[in-house]
Parts: C-alpha cells; sequence; structure tokens
C-alpha cells in the first residue's frame, strides 16, 4: 500500500452521531501524484461514501483521507 506524502483538506462531515470528521485527498504517495484539481474533484464521491459507510467508521476517527 503506498504512503501519503503530502493530502488537501476537502473539509468535514456531519455524521449522525454529530461529529465532525475531516475529509482530504492525498495529493502526494509513494506511488505518484494527484493535482489539486483532481483531488478536490473526489469531494462529493468522499462524502457520498462516508455517509453510506458511516456505521464502520471507527469511533473517535478524526479524519479520512482518500488515496
Amino acid at each position: 500500500m503506498s504512503k501519503i506524502i503530502s493530502k488537501k483538506l476537502l473539509g468535514s462531515v456531519l455524521t449522525s452521531t454529530g461529529k465532525s470528521v475531516s475529509i482530504s485527498a492525498a495529493t502526494r504517495t509513494t506511488n505518484g501524484v494527484r493535482t489539486d484539481a483532481a483531488a478536490e474533484s473526489m469531494k462529493e464521491a468522499l462524502e457520498a461514501a462516508i455517509e453510506k459507510n458511516e456505521r464502520v467508521i471507527p469511533q473517535g476517527t478524526a479524519e479520512i483521507c482518500t488515496r
């Protein structure tokens, strides 16, 4: 699995339990580079995935970063 070297903060989502979770996208990993625009384009899909799968997010999670 690649390691995240840098990332772009995309915002945050509020879970059904009222917790705020930061969301971000990797812009540089050990496997490659993604532009900020490409990272930003992932925001809606990441928000939807979190909403759909909220029950599997470990309690206490502060940030979710997509590679």
